[in-house]
């Protein structure tokens, strides 16, 4: 029997790190594809930049396994727009017209890219990932979607397993997913990675007190905190687009335009948790949860 492992992994560029993969065929010596029997492989470092070329071997030891859900599916090919959003023309002149009805909406004038979405959801699903939710977002072409709840190095190893397959399915619909804080420059929305966070603690009843305990420990270590929350935040966190000024710190009750927002529903509960607004979208999730551990749980976050 022949089965196909696809190993991914995180490279070492900088300053946003990037998902690599490579496949492997697997014949009758490996009957059971549990984890532990799937072998440790190798890559050259020296073109991820992870080693150097007269030490470049580096070693693939497989630490979660997920079915893969790509693998058989038809290849629907479309055109692709480069380094603009999808379906964005080249004149500025024939932008879109302002944000205001692509959130969330519904119709092909309004909102771009939903095959590609819709196959990533599906995909996320059959490979057993925790991936709660999809939508539309303000700027056209901009979509959000959401893994978790999970523990932290759970919900980071799913978060660039999603970002895996938003990649490769999008090589069979023509069209290239980025990450970009500010995908084009003007009166648009940046791309964030809100991060919903609670402690036992925040759950209980009455952990309304102990979200507001957190956040006025993560104002303490804001700048230590922005340090590994994204290449170019600076571009996004404006003060504008619902964001609050990169250099600023606030939270609020049900307020979009803080650091830090505690839900309108968690307000009314007493309990539950609080969303991080600061991460960018291409933010390194095990950092992000690194931060939000060290500094609400710990002695505090020294990057």
């Amino acid at each position: 029997m022949e089965r196909i492992v696809e190993y991914i992994w995180i490279d070492g560029q900088e300053p946003t790190k990037k998902l690599r993969s490579k496949a492997r065929v697997l014949r009758d010596d490996h009957k059971v594809l549990g984890l532990l029997n799937i072998p440790i492989w190798t890559f050259d470092g020296s073109s991820t930049s992870q080693a150097i070329t007269g030490s470049s071997d580096c070693f693939l030891k497989p630490v979660c396994k997920f079915p893969d859900p790509i693998r058989g599916e038809p290849h629907v090919l479309d055109d692709t727009n480069g380094g603009r959003p999808y379906r964005w023309p080249e004149e500025r002149t024939a932008f879109p017209r302002p944000q205001g009805p692509y959130y969330c909406g519904v119709g092909s004038d309004e909102v771009y890219g939903r095959e590609l979405v819709e196959a990533h959801l599906k995909a996320c699903l059959k490979a057993g990932l925790m991936i709660a939710g999809i939508n539309a977002e303000v700027m056209p072409a901009q979509w959000e979607f959401q893994v978790g709840p999970l523990p932290p190095s759970a919900v980071a190893d799913q978060l660039w397993l999603a970002r895996w397959l938003l990649y490769r399915l999008g090589e069979d619909f023509g069209i290239s997913a980025k990450l970009s804080p500010k995908p084009i420059d003007g009166d648009w929305n940046g791309a964030g990675a809100h991060t919903n966070f609670s402690t036992k603690g925040m759950r209980d009843p009455g952990g309304i007190k102990v979200i507001e305990q957190a956040c006025a420990k993560l104002e303490a270590f804001h700048k230590e905190h922005m340090r590994v929350y994204g290449a170019e935040n600076e571009r996004r966190l404006t003060g504008k687009h619902e964001t609050c000024d990169i250099n600023t710190f606030r939270w609020g009750k049900s307020n979009r335009g803080a650091s830090i927002r505690i839900p309108l529903h968690v307000v009314e509960a007493s309990c539950g948790y609080l969303e991080d607004r600061r991460p960018a979208a291409n933010m390194d999730p095990y950092e992000v949860c690194r931060a939000l551990l060290e500094t609400v749980c710990g002695n505090g976050f020294k990057g």
